[in-house]
């Protein structure tokens, strides 16, 4: 939540959850070597909210000063199941001063008094009242951004179903006769202020959905919509821009092959971080009950990401 939080207190500077990660990943510059790294030759990896995080560090490197990101230091980038081109909610930080009985307007004031509320209490406003954060809009790169990244490889990877996780949510939050075709457009304009949202569900249902097949759940189409929206199209844009505008080498690839082990029975792809368990080899250390198929795809896996960190 404070990582998020936004001030006009100069020593206190917006998005400090970034300044974080940039901290973490200076210590792993300043100490690699005794571990037998490189620290001209380190890999940057992220799957999801990671992913966002590594992208808009990238590409917005250099202009607020000195660069920090270089390809001299990162040349190689792992990308999974996000990109920074995707939109997040609307920043709620801004409502909990008032909520904690605090001054607004970033001051110092709402500052001072911020630290003297319990952190039970905001443990208690930030999960029962405002439940969503995401970056400030100052830490969202552009488009235009991603010309200024030059002389890596990118590896984007991406799965089938990239839009479980939402769709179930709002199928679990929603009444059970409710119909998706209005659900889903308030959900997206309220929670993500996505302008045209009836618009967009309509266009996806008449051009898209009918070529489809319909699971149990009816709701193929919405699985669908959800992960092309939020997430294969911003990364599919990332790659392109990385790839025609900046003079970087991009690969990718799809992960469609649904676990024996998977949480979600829905039959429409892989869920959304369903490549990890792979990645980080679950059918073979035995916390997964795997056949040797999938044992043999962990190891393929494996061997993929191990030689593009290695190579590029």
């Amino acid at each position: 939540m404070t990582g998020c939080l936004l001030s006009d207190v100069p020593c206190i500077p917006d998005d400090v959850g970034l300044g974080d990660q940039r901290a973490a990943v200076q210590w792993v510059l300043d100490h690699i070597t005794s571990f037998g790294g490189n620290a001209s030759d380190v890999v940057l990896m992220g799957s999801g909210s990671g992913a966002w995080s590594v992208g808009a560090h990238l590409l917005k490197d250099g202009t607020g000063g000195p660069r920090f990101w270089s390809h001299e230091r990162f040349a190689k980038v792992i990308l999974m199941s996000e990109s920074p081109f995707r939109g997040y909610f609307d920043d709620k930080s801004h409502e909990l001063p008032s909520l904690l009985k605090c001054p607004d307007g970033g001051t110092v004031e709402m500052l001072h008094c911020m630290r003297t509320v319990p952190s039970r209490e905001i443990v208690r406003v930030t999960s029962e009242v405002v439940r969503y954060f995401g970056p400030s809009a100052s830490a969202h790169p552009s488009v235009q951004d991603a010309s200024g990244v030059t002389g890596r490889r990118f590896l984007l990877g991406t799965v089938s179903n990239e839009g479980t996780h939402l769709l179930d949510y709002l199928l679990k939050t929603s009444p059970p006769d409710a119909d998706m075709e209005y659900v889903l457009p308030q959900f997206l304009n309220r929670i993500y202020h996505i302008k045209d949202a009836e618009k967009i569900v309509h266009t996806f249902q008449k051009t898209i959905a009918p070529s489809q097949n319909v699971t149990a759940s009816g709701y193929s189409w919405a699985y669908e919509l959800l992960g092309d929206l939020f997430y294969t199209c911003p990364l599919l844009r990332l790659g392109r821009d990385l790839s025609t505008k900046a003079r970087n080498l991009v690969f990718g690839y799809v992960f469609d092959y649904q676990a024996s082990f998977a949480l979600f029975n829905d039959t429409t792809g892989a869920a959304r971080f369903s490549d990890l368990d792979f990645v980080f080899g679950r059918p073979l250390d035995g916390s997964r009950v795997a056949s040797a198929q999938e044992q043999d795809l962990s190891r393929r896996m494996i061997d993929m990401l191990s030689t593009f960190a290695t190579t590029g």
